[in-house]
């Protein structure tokens, strides 16, 4: 089976990861994919190791063959643009709208109707069953879960010795209002004092310092009146990653709105 992707892939976010990993599990599966490279950003830097048999999927819009079936993956109100300005309705083959809804409720009635029977996709996708309900007015609609490697199980279960370092609260994600990181900030500089022995770290690529330091500031309290806190604001490869998850102890998020099941 011939098929194209459109998504997030190489950009340095949740999307990113969420469409390599996807790319690599079509290949595993067999499809013959292409990869539209313009919708791709720094995809030759963030590939990473794990994901490099991309590389050579990647296209220039001009290059790319006639698909059976074509994957956008992207935010409900994007997947019709990149529909549009691909003109990938006029090119024969399924089209394949793969999405999610950061909320319990149904959106508006204008995101279904992007997403429905009356748009130009032939089934929409959703990675989670609680997407699937707020969307389940839609119909051929099916839950097809963020891919993830088995194979990596072992390094990320196996032990770490961690004797004598304080408990490790961490956060991995955007730094904005939805994710909600400044509650998340202020909820631990009420609930713990600097004599407690945990620290709260924040890994959010390009914050800048001053953002932070005003975020802290929020809180209420003087630097030294608050339980340690830290942020780690560059890129970090896959086994910095894996690593993360095995010396840390608690993940932390105060979202304001993501339909996890």
């Amino acid at each position: 089976m011939k098929g194209r992707y459109y998504g997030h892939g190489g950009q340095r976010s949740g999307y990113g990861r969420a469409a390599a990993d996807m790319c690599m599990s079509l290949l595993a599966a067999g499809v013959d994919l292409e990869i539209s490279a313009p919708a791709t950003t720094d995809a030759g830097i963030a590939l990473g190791a794990h994901h490099l048999p991309l590389a050579g999927c990647l296209r220039d819009e001009g290059d790319l063959s006639p698909f059976d079936v074509a994957i956008v993956h992207t935010l409900p109100h994007d997947c019709e643009r990149v529909v549009e300005a691909a003109k990938l309705a006029d090119r024969g083959g399924m089209l394949v709208a793969y999405t999610t809804w950061d909320g319990l409720s149904q959106p508006p009635h204008d995101t279904l109707r992007r997403l429905g029977p009356e748009s130009v996709f032939d089934r929409v996708w959703v990675p989670s069953k609680a997407t699937a309900s707020a969307l389940d007015v839609l119909t051929l609609l099916a839950v097809v879960p963020h891919a993830f490697d088995e194979a990596s199980l072992p390094d990320r279960r196996s032990a770490s010795d961690r004797e004598g370092e304080p408990y490790r609260f961490y956060y991995i994600g955007a730094w904005n209002s939805r994710k909600n990181p400044v509650g998340l900030m202020r909820a631990y500089a009420h609930a713990f004092e600097p004599r407690d022995d945990v620290e709260l770290c924040f890994y959010c690529v390009g914050l800048p310092l001053e953002v932070f330091a005003a975020a802290l500031a929020t809180t209420g309290f003087q630097p030294n009146e608050i339980a340690r806190v830290k942020l780690f604001n560059e890129p970090i490869s896959d086994a910095q990653m894996t690593a993360l998850h095995r010396t840390a102890d608690c993940y932390v998020s105060s979202t304001r709105g993501a339909a996890w099941d």
